[in-house]
């Protein structure tokens, strides 16, 4: 818990120290990079999965390439407990998108905007069994999700997210393919750093 906590502070630290009062969506907003952490909960269902609880940290590192919109990459890092199999750990790393729509009040606040999002990606995915016995997986995700950032200082938003991905897994020691989906809700911080 402690390096979480570590993060968690490099984040609130950093963000009274970076420059920059552009506003979001600002044509001078291009470039802008944008470092961010989420922390999520997830149910989980399908033939993939019985009902479990996972628990999420999607570190990401985007750039503002036109106005609203971003280009990236994320890994996912989660630690899942299956009811009667005990848990796994797995990691999904891959390439996303995200579109942030005009603030939902005007004019642009700084801070104090509320930006919607749209996100999607394709990620590549590892599951493995942290219970005794031998499990691994891989296979692809594909991650839609919709949410809000919310502007708590010129370089500070909170994400927050609902996301559904779909995913296929194959079995690396059967060779048996599996479909399933997750859902959920995650949020955290993300740093701007404009140019």
């Amino acid at each position: 818990m402690k390096p979480l906590a570590g993060i968690v502070f490099a984040l609130l630290l950093f963000s009274g120290i970076l420059p920059g009062t552009t506003p979001l969506l600002s044509p001078r907003a291009v470039k802008t990079l944008v470092i961010s952490g989420e922390f999520g909960f997830t149910g989980q269902a399908g033939d993939l999965y019985e009902p479990s609880a996972t628990v999420t940290f999607s570190p990401a590192l985007s750039i503002l390439v036109a106005r609203g919109l971003a280009v990236g990459a994320v890994l996912d890092i989660s630690a899942t407990g299956i009811r009667d199999y005990g848990g796994s750990t797995t990691l999904a790393f891959g390439p996303q998108v995200l579109y942030f729509f005009s603030p939902l009040q005007r004019p642009e606040k700084i801070p104090g905007g509320i930006y919607p999002f749209l996100g999607g990606g394709v990620r590549f995915y590892s599951d493995s069994a942290t219970n005794g016995f031998h499990y691994a997986a891989t296979g692809y995700q594909i991650p839609l999700s919709a949410g809000l950032v919310v502007m708590v200082s010129r370089n500070t938003g909170l994400f927050i997210r609902a996301f559904y991905s779909l995913e296929h897994l194959k079995n690396e020691d059967t060779g048996e393919g599996f479909q399933g989906n997750r859902y959920g809700l995650t949020a955290g911080f993300g740093l701007f750093r404009y140019r």
